[in-house]
């Protein structure tokens, strides 16, 4: 399960910061995906809000195309410049909002 994360400064936001993050998961035929904003506290990661993440579940006929559009998305989240978290840390849910 590739988690990934991307904080980046961005000129437009009022902190001048941006920080989202993205996870790919495969069960079976299935991909799931979740996206949206998070925030850092005390080196872990938060979803910034509580009802985040979004997501969405993609269902393909056989294992070898949803394998296929994972390694798809995991390259592209590469492309993008996120930064794929070490195994074992994840993101957990904000119960502070």
């Amino acid at each position: 399960m590739p988690v990934f994360i991307k904080i980046s400064r961005q000129d437009e936001n009022v902190s001048g910061v941006t920080s989202k993050a993205s996870v790919i998961i495969r069960k079976g035929k299935t991909v799931l995906l979740q996206w949206g904003a998070i925030i850092s506290k005390n080196r872990k990661f938060y979803w910034a809000g509580k009802n985040l993440p979004q997501s969405k579940a993609v269902v393909f006929k056989s294992i070898i195309e949803a394998d296929a559009f994972k390694r798809e998305k995991i390259m592209r989240r590469n492309n993008e410049r996120y930064t794929k978290l070490q195994p074992g840390q994840r993101i957990y849910k904000n119960k502070t909002q």
